[in-house]
């Protein structure tokens, strides 16, 4: 242990009055003690537990001090959190009717290739990225700074995901691999490099708790890995074509699948079985994704408007339930069409016709009853789910194809990649 003069004097001076207490049984110790440490003041051992016992006092009341400075300081990051943080802008968010993606905040430069992925981390303000140029780039998406850039693939990277707790970001490659990055003091580590796949990995998306890890793959497989050992644990077949993206729903028990067979799949997670194949597109299917609570609570609204008030197997929910959402699964494909089904019966729920090129990407908006999708028509377009038309729609949002969407879990932020190398991180107003 390092001291400071000033604390070996008062640690000796301590001493010498614990062995003064004992009386003549440590006199003889307390005198060889007194010469030893060099102590030559003659102070009686009254007087030694009195200066110990005020320095005690004094260094409660400063604790005491520098603990009411702490509070203080919580205090005022909590008024602050709430103020700007992410709870206060999705309470503002949910109470407003009109909450659409309005103007880019960012334009995050930074790639050399088309961006083919974007991924918002669910507790901090970090934004990741991918890129055919093989990287992976960590944005802050309140500055707009880049903060780190991971190497490690040696091909595409296809896609990127961050787990629920935020401690693990994945990423999935054309080089065949998947690879874990530990997020540890503020910095991203590549953790586990899984290998198992035959062909690209297109997609990774982690399960709910967090213990697991899907892909899926060129190679036509589903497969799910252990994140703590990067062990695979299950591969799922049934697909006839190239398997493009994946979805889970909250509980992680449902597993949607879709790919170049033209098909939506849902699968049984527990029993690795298909337990439905949803028709309907007629191109290949490019993304999947379930719905959020307030977007279920916008279909059974409309759906009951449709009916008359007549349809019984779905009711609108009371003002005090809170849907958990993953009612309705939504795909986009080639064929231009954004689809919305059922997930109990696989039946069509609306079909959103508008975009003029393939559409790349869809996600139900956590916050709001809302589909948006994107597409290389390079416009950002709104769904309502509680008519099943468009309400909003951004133009000439790239400058070329709009790859990948992102839609923030808490805060009214959505991002978007392009061909033309940039991701844009956009404001709901």
């Amino acid at each position: 242990m390092v001291l400071t003069k000033r604390q070996k004097v008062a640690l000796h001076e301590a001493m010498l009055a614990y062995l003064l207490n004992q009386g003549e049984e440590f006199a003889q110790a307390a005198a060889a003690f007194r010469k030893n440490a060099g102590i030559t003041k003659q102070i009686s051992a009254a007087e030694l537990r009195k200066q110990a016992l005020q320095r005690k006092w004094t260094g409660v009341i400063r604790l005491q001090k520098k603990v009411m400075e702490l509070e203080a300081e919580v205090a005022k990051l909590t008024t602050d959190l709430d103020k700007f943080g992410g709870a206060s802008r999705m309470k503002a968010a949910l109470e407003r009717t009109n909450y659409l993606p309005h103007a880019a905040k960012y334009t995050l430069k930074g790639h050399r290739q088309q961006v083919l992925s974007v991924a918002f981390h669910p507790l901090f303000s970090l934004m990741a990225s991918c890129s055919e140029d093989c990287m992976i780039k960590i944005w802050d998406y309140d500055t707009g700074e880049l903060e780190q850039t991971l190497r490690g693939h040696t091909n595409v990277v296809q896609h990127v995901a961050f787990s629920s707790n935020g401690k693990h970001l994945a990423s999935s490659s054309a080089d065949l691999t998947t690879k874990l990055w530990l997020l540890e003091s503020g910095k991203f580590e590549c953790a586990k490099t899984l290998t198992g796949h035959d062909h690209n990995v297109s997609c990774v998306e982690f399960m709910p708790s967090g213990d697991f890890l899907l892909t899926c793959s060129r190679d036509t497989t589903i497969k799910m890995w252990e994140v703590a050992t990067g062990y695979c644990v299950k591969t799922l077949t049934g697909h006839t074509a190239w398997v493009r993206d994946l979805a889970v729903n909250k509980p992680g028990t449902i597993l949607a699948s879709c790919g170049d067979d033209h098909v939506v799949r849902l699968w049984n997670v527990a029993k690795g079985e298909s337990t439905m194949t949803l028709y309907g597109h007629e191109h290949v299917v490019n993304a999947v994704a379930f719905s959020s609570g307030p977007a279920d609570v916008g279909i059974a609204e409309c759906l009951l408007k449709q009916s008359g008030g007549k349809v019984s197997t779905l009711k609108k929910p009371k003002d005090a339930e809170k849907p958990q959402g993953g009612l309705h699964l939504v795909s986009c494909a080639r064929d231009k069409k954004v689809i919305v089904w059922s997930v109990k019966t696989g039946d069509i729920i609306f079909t959103l016709i508008g975009h003029d090129s393939w559409v790349r990407a869809v996600q139900f908006h956590p916050l709001g009853p809302f589909v948006i999708s994107v597409s290389e028509d390079k416009t950002i377009r709104t769904w309502s789910m509680q008519t099943g038309r468009p309400c909003h729609k951004l133009t000439d949002c790239h400058q070329h194809f709009i790859t990948s969407l992102a839609v923030h879990p808490s805060v009214p932020l959505i991002a978007t990649g392009s061909v033309d190398t940039t991701a844009v991180i956009w404001e709901c107003r």
